[in-house]
């Protein structure tokens, strides 16, 4: 299993400054259970706001025995998206809760009340994780991407 990250715009964030990252997870016979249960998708520097983290496949994940995927931080592994059995996470694909959509999707969102998905408007101090349960995922790629704020100096994802 292999993680790459890359910045995407502001890497010297400014306070009021959106911050994008994006991690590609090459997922192989190595993570899961028994090999590499818990990936560590972005490292936190300080505090910061995730408006929005979500997930698209390049390659479809496979998995010979249920493994499932949940996306969240260390101490809340699914704060962000739940666990979805792997192999529904296919090429072309948006993860941003249980079912994957191919093509595009919209992040619900509610004038009044903010942003109502899992997957957006967290405060965040603890790495972002990705947890592989039930069995391992032996092969896939997925591109994880985060818009955040600072909530302290210094403060960024990598």
């Amino acid at each position: 299993m292999t993680v790459v990250n890359s910045a995407l715009c502001y890497p010297s964030l400014a306070r009021d400054q959106v911050g994008i990252i994006s991690s590609t997870i090459t997922f192989d016979t190595t993570t899961g259970p028994v090999g590499t249960p818990t990936i560590t998708v972005f490292t936190i520097t300080g505090r910061v706001f995730i408006y929005q983290i979500f997930g698209h496949c390049t390659v479809d994940l496979l998995s010979a025995g249920g493994g499932t995927l949940a996306l969240g931080v260390v101490g809340n592994t699914a704060g962000f998206i739940a666990a979805t059995t792997a192999t529904a996470i296919d090429a072309g694909e948006w993860w941003i809760d249980g079912t994957p959509v191919a093509g595009h999707t919209t992040v619900p969102y509610n004038a009044t009340g903010g942003a109502t998905a899992a997957v957006a408007n967290k405060v965040v101090s603890s790495n972002v994780v990705a947890t592989v349960a039930t069995a391992d995922i032996t092969a896939g790629t997925l591109i994880i991407t985060a818009m955040y704020y600072q909530l302290t100096r210094q403060a960024r994802l990598a």
